[in-house]
């Protein structure tokens, strides 16, 4: 369930955005709920860290929506803001309150979806998926967020996190079933790598989490490619 917030003081712009929710909502079959202020200073005061998705004007009469994202950010830092605005100019400053976007009115539906499934993308991202591992010491859950990497060899599978490792029977398609093939990439038939702790790519080798891994020469360019689309790209 998506929790939204549109603050905007123009009633058109409200009805325009909350018309886009829902035809994107519906088009990818996504839960949702949105809250409408037409006051900054409202929602400001009634201000609660609850919603995935702010929608912010910039220029609401008296009240400024980036002076209003500054005081959001003292206590909230996981809320995605997107901004909306009649001058893009105003796009440098929401890299101070770490804004997702900005849209520029009149609103385009294309603009919007765009911007939408960035922010999808992002609280995905956030989402931890729990695996459950059956070990020769018992049974584990872990949570795909501790995950490092993947390892196969002689039909056991590891899965190495920062503390230790879990080892069980099994293939690396096992794994490649039970995580999330936006968070974690094949880059070789040994390795499953999680594209959070990846900090660098070699020409034939990633280091993934302080571990150098292979990289088999087919699966570089698709590697580059899924490190780009986790860190920056949409749904």
């Amino acid at each position: 369930m998506l929790n939204i917030a549109v603050v905007d003081d123009e009633q058109s712009s409200v009805d325009l955005l909350c018309s886009y929710l829902s035809r994107f909502c519906c088009a990818n079959q996504l839960e949702y709920q949105v809250k409408t202020f037409q006051s900054g200073g409202t929602f400001l005061w009634s201000y609660a860290p609850v919603y995935d998705v702010i929608f912010l004007d910039i220029e609401m009469g008296s009240t400024n929506g980036m002076d209003i994202a500054r005081q959001i950010r003292k206590t909230d830092d996981n809320t995605i803001m997107i901004f909306v605005t009649q001058l893009a100019q105003y796009a440098v400053e929401g890299y101070q309150v770490d804004a997702l976007d900005f849209m520029v009115k009149p609103l385009e539906y294309y603009s919007f979806e765009l911007v939408m499934r960035k922010a999808a993308r992002r609280l995905r991202q956030r989402q931890p998926q729990s695996v459950v591992l059956q070990t020769e010491e018992g049974m584990t859950v872990l949570s795909s967020d501790q995950i490092l990497y993947v390892e196969v060899l002689d039909h056991y599978i590891t899965y190495h996190t920062a503390e230790r490792q879990y080892t069980r029977k099994g293939t690396l398609a096992d794994a490649e079933q039970q995580l999330d093939s936006q968070k974690f990439y094949r880059c070789s038939r040994c390795y499953l790598a999680n594209l959070r702790y990846i900090s660098a790519v070699g020409k034939d080798s990633i280091t993934v989490g302080g571990q150098e891994i292979s990289v088999s020469r087919g699966r570089r360019k698709g590697l580059l490619l899924a490190v780009s689309n986790y860190w920056g790209g949409g749904i």
